[in-house]
């Protein structure tokens, strides 16, 4: 069987103050963007480290997040539908089953993604970029 695990794709959070998160990534941290999208209030930018692994940040967060910023950490997948599978096998409950999106932004990105709660109550996200 082939690697159904790559890496990770992106870790998210939850931004309080969008505009000062994403300055720190980008300017202190040296990350770069990839793809941002949404409107003001509902904006998102996916940020390159370095490595091709990613920050995801949305601009929802609050002051008082009681888990914390993070939202989800987001597995880059050969096989998205086999994943999840395994991982329901494995104990895993779904959160969300694979479906097919594209993340509108300054170019599309067509992936397929689906969501799980591990054992412990973390999300997991596994994403095959199309």
């Amino acid at each position: 069987m082939s690697k159904l695990v790559l890496g990770i794709h992106h870790v998210a959070i939850h931004a309080a103050d969008f505009d000062k998160t994403v300055a720190l990534y980008r300017g202190i941290l040296g990350f770069t963007p990839c793809i941002s999208w949404g409107e003001p209030g509902s904006r998102a930018v996916m940020l390159d480290t370095g490595d091709g692994s990613r920050v995801e940040v949305f601009e929802n967060g609050t002051e008082e997040q009681p888990e914390g910023a993070w939202c989800h950490l987001a597995l880059r997948v050969s096989d998205c539908d086999a994943v999840f599978d395994a991982a329901l096998g494995a104990g895993c409950r779904v959160q969300s089953g694979p479906r097919d999106v594209v993340i509108h932004g300054e170019f599309d990105l067509p992936v397929r993604i689906a969501f799980v709660y591990g054992l412990n109550g973390e999300i997991f996200e596994f994403m095959q970029e199309l």
